[in-house]
């Protein structure tokens, strides 16, 4: 049996896709978790563009404010005398010199925020920022939770749905997947579950988000069963990825 046309739809688009803004870099194969950097690990110590008591850097370059020219995002931790995090931090620095700091909450002291990448979801010209905030962790598996964050004014601010940050949830495990895709400036949130032993039968849905602002406002859901030959079919990757125009991240 093949797959329902609206799954093949979703899998063309994910394939296909060249950037939520029109940009013309070429996509790159999902990138992961940077190991330098490990959960639980002392924190090796940042750049001199941060506080001396700075660690766990990671940056991401790109167009926040959107006048055409390239912006700093970095996240990184304040450290104690043991280079363990106390606190975790973003922070956002323009061409033009402007700072923007927001403290992050990375709900437990073994999950280690990331700077993801940047994509410019609704096409208007000023990129989104995606952040790893937590980790989800299973016996066969890892689901990664991003946010997204956008300037405001002179702040940087996260993406909302209903008055709290829109969670994105990229990974699982085998019995189920949860990824994000870019579709004509909309926001999608994949979840795809298996409903028989043999993990050939799927159920999944597709929830599309606009944004608007630092905002988002959920305008559709749609539901369906499809079926694979066999586990591990590539079929099943956009699942487990986050795919927005040239960035690509897979857990």
């Amino acid at each position: 049996m093949r797959p329902p046309r609206a799954f093949v739809t979703a899998l063309v688009v994910a394939v296909a896709l060249t950037g939520c803004s029109g940009s013309e870099r070429e996509p790159t194969a999902p990138a992961g978790i940077p190991r330098e950097i490990i959960n639980g690990e002392p924190c090796p110590l940042a750049g001199p563009s941060l506080p001396p008591t700075a660690g766990c850097e990671t940056s991401v370059t790109g167009d926040f404010d959107g006048d055409g020219e390239d912006d700093r995002a970095t996240v990184y931790a304040e450290l104690d005398d043991d280079l363990s995090p106390v606190s975790w931090w973003l922070r956002v620095i323009t061409d033009s010199g402007e700072l923007a700091d927001r403290r992050l909450d990375a709900g437990s002291r073994f999950s280690y925020p990331r700077a993801v990448g940047r994509a410019d979801v609704q096409g208007d010209g000023s990129d989104e920022l995606f952040v790893k905030v937590g980790d989800q962790v299973y016996h066969s598996g890892a689901t990664r939770v991003l946010n997204m964050f956008v300037l405001d004014g002179d702040e940087v601010v996260p993406v909302t749905s209903d008055g709290a940050p829109l969670a994105l949830r990229v990974g699982g495990i085998w019995r189920f997947a949860e990824g994000v895709e870019c579709r004509r400036g909309r926001m999608v949130l994949l979840r795809a579950e298996t409903r028989n032993t043999t993990n050939t039968r799927w159920w999944f849905s597709e929830r599309f988000y606009v944004l608007e602002g630092s905002r988002t406002k959920l305008k559709e859901r749609r539901e369906d069963v499809f079926r694979i030959p066999q586990y591990y079919d590539p079929l099943l990757d956009p699942f487990f990825e986050l795919n927005c125009g040239d960035l690509s991240f897979r857990s």
